[in-house]
C-alpha cells in the first residue's frame, strides 16, 4: 500500500492508535499492561503509565522502521 501510494504520489497519514474498541486503540495497550499484571484503573491511564506508554513506543518504532526499509527498498528499486 505504502509503494502505491508514492507511486502515484499519494500521501499517507497514519493513525497509530484511537479511540475505537473494535480495532484496538488505547484500550488494547492498557489491556496488555493489565494482562502483565500492572494495575491500571481505566483506558485513560494509556497517557500515565509508564508501561503502557512503553508498549505504545516500541510499536511506533517498529512501524517507523518498517516504513523506513520500505522506503530504501523503493529507492533501490527506482535506482537500478
Amino acid at each position: 500500500m505504502v509503494a502505491e501510494a508514492r507511486r502515484h504520489g499519494i500521501y499517507l497519514l497514519l493513525c497509530l492508535t484511537n479511540n475505537f474498541h473494535d480495532f484496538g486503540g488505547k484500550r488494547q495497550y492498557v489491556q496488555w499492561a493489565r494482562d502483565a499484571g500492572h494495575r491500571l484503573a481505566t483506558d485513560d491511564d494509556f497517557f500515565n503509565s509508564t508501561v503502557v506508554k512503553d508498549y505504545y513506543k516500541n510499536h511506533v518504532k517498529v512501524v517507523s522502521l518498517t516504513l523506513i526499509q520500505v522506503c530504501i527498498t523503493l529507492l533501490v528499486h527506482c535506482v537500478c
